[in-house]
Order: C-alpha cells, then structure tokens, then sequence
C-alpha cells in the first residue's frame, strides 16, 4: 500500500488453451518469482503480487525484469477494447484475453461488466473456458471489481461473502474532471484540467489525481485538503494536508501526452471509503511555492 498524492472532497462510507507443449521461460534471477507459460504471466504468489505493486512508484526494476521474459501482453497487443484498462501496470502484465496468475489462481478481468472470472490453477486445462467466461464450468467463480477478489478466492469464499473477514465491502469507482481557460491581462493564454480518480479492477486498484497544463511560463502545483482513505478490512491513511506539490516537472507545458500523476494509493485490497479534495494551480514563476496566490485554480471537490 502507498502513501502518495490525491486529492478530492467528500466522504464515504461504504459505501484455447493450446495442446502444445508448455514451455515455461523465467527470468535469470534466483528467486524466479515472476515467470512466462503458455500466454500467461504467472506471480508465484499473492504476496509476491503485493510486493510488485508497492515497489512502482519507486524504481522501474519489475519491468526490467518483464521485459526479460517471452510474453506477449495487453499493451503490446490489438485486443479490442484494451484502452478500457486505464492503468499502465495492469496493461503490462495481463495478457490478450486480459487474464494472469497471481499465486494459485487465474483472473481474468471484463471490463465492460466490471467482473473478475476466477480459475484454479490445477484447472488451467479449462482455461478456455475461463477465457470464454463460462460460469457454467462449476470451477470458475465470477466477482465484483469492487470485491477484495484475490483475498476472497485464495479463502475459498464465494462471491456473495462481500465481507468474508471483516463486513467491510469495497466502494464504487470514482471519477471527477473540470478544465478552464486560462485568460490573463497581457496576453496570456493556455488551459489547464484536473481530474480525481479511483480505479477498481478487482485484482489492483488506484487512487490518484492528474493535472494537465498547455500555458508558457506557469506550471501545475496542488494543494491537497485533505486526503483520507480506508482499505477495506485494512489500515487508514490520513486525513492528511501537503500544500503546493509542484505536480508538473519544469516551468511549461504538460509532463506528457497523459498529464501528470500524483499517486496516493494503489494496492490489491479495495478502499472501504475514502475523503478526496484538490486544488489545482497554475502558477506563474513569481508565485512559485506561494500558498496564498493561486494565480489560476481549478478546485475539484466530490463526496464519496
């Protein structure tokens, strides 16, 4: 679980199989926690899974080791409908069929009906099935994205136990945008947006607020006011307040094509609710750092 940024307002409460032979690649390292079989990218285990997840914000050494391997995945891809999978980690390890094994299980996540179909992996010889989203095969079990999906099928709970250790459930998906112009004496001109999300899957889930900027000499800093969230069954981070987190890097111009990230949580357990407020600032280089001067905002507030 990570601490990072965010911002938002509110508060809330709950809210075919081939028959060819298996030739399994794996990386040189001398754990092997991370192997390659058969078009699927294998975990060897959920707390392996865990591990991957809180180490993304702070050096690039999974992909490196990703890269290593022979597997094909989502991003590389012309599956259809993979632009709905809005996080870059989860269109790097699922595959075509948008399906990987983490531990003793394979998911494979539809995003359009928001469910995780789950398979034993000493069933992999139905992954067709699984594939095809055939709950008729008694083996598969199929799950909310909102639902704590790999703590429930690694506990053997179905899919109507939503609480199985706690009561607690998984919240809804959340997310807010608003843009303005920016129009100053002296002919100054640009835009800028901000926007606050909360991304489920079933399998990872992400909290995290992006800032877009196209306007010379200003550059995007954020406050956040506050930020507090709950992990289902789990700890609580906050409320907490950071003033003028320069979102964007340098003076001009947008961080990217896709803006910039300020990441305050990402995980594989869902949130049970969550308080989200930013403010968003375009500022000029004179008012860098300058928490009483916005120059130009946009406020995103939201009640979850």
């Amino acid at each position: 679980m990570k601490k990072g940024f965010l911002v938002f307002a509110g508060l809330l409460l709950v809210i075919a199989y081939g028959c060819k032979k298996d030739v399994v690649q794996t990386t040189q390292t001398a754990t092997k926690k991370l192997t390659a079989h058969n078009g699927l990218l294998h975990f060897t285990s959920s707390d392996y899974y865990d591990e991957v997840i809180n180490s993304l914000s702070q050096d690039d050494g999974f992909y490196k080791e990703l890269a290593q391997l022979d597997f094909k995945s989502l991003e590389n891809s012309a599956a259809k409908g993979k632009e709905l999978v809005k996080a870059e980690f989860l269109q790097k390890i699922l595959n075509p069929d948008n399906a990987v094994i983490i531990g003793n299980y394979i998911y494979k996540l539809n995003l359009k009906e928001e469910k995780v179909y789950v398979l034993p992996l000493e069933n992999i010889a139905d992954y067709k099935d699984l594939a095809d989203q055939n709950i008729a095969n008694t083996s598969i079990k199929k799950y909310d994205f909102s639902d704590d999906v790999i703590n429930m099928a690694e506990a053997g709970a179905n899919p109507a136990e939503k609480g199985p250790f706690c009561g607690e459930s998984g919240m809804g998906g959340t997310a807010q945008f608003k843009g303005t112009d920016i129009n100053v004496p002296g002919g100054e001109y640009g835009t800028m947006g901000g926007g606050v999300y909360y991304d489920r899957y079933g399998i990872f889930f992400s909290m995290y607020a992006k800032g877009w900027l196209q306007c010379d000499n200003r550059r995007i800093e954020i406050h956040l006011t506050p930020v507090y969230y709950h992990q289902k069954c789990g700890g609580t981070v906050g409320p907490y307040y950071s003033w003028n987190y320069q979102l964007t890097q340098g003076s001009t111009g947008m961080a990217d094509a896709n803006g910039a990230t300020y990441q305050s949580y990402q995980g594989s357990t869902p949130l049970n609710a969550l308080w989200f407020r930013v403010v968003f600032m375009a500022k000029n280089k004179a008012n860098y750092n300058d928490p009483y001067n916005p120059s130009v905002d946009v406020e995103i507030r939201g009640n979850y």
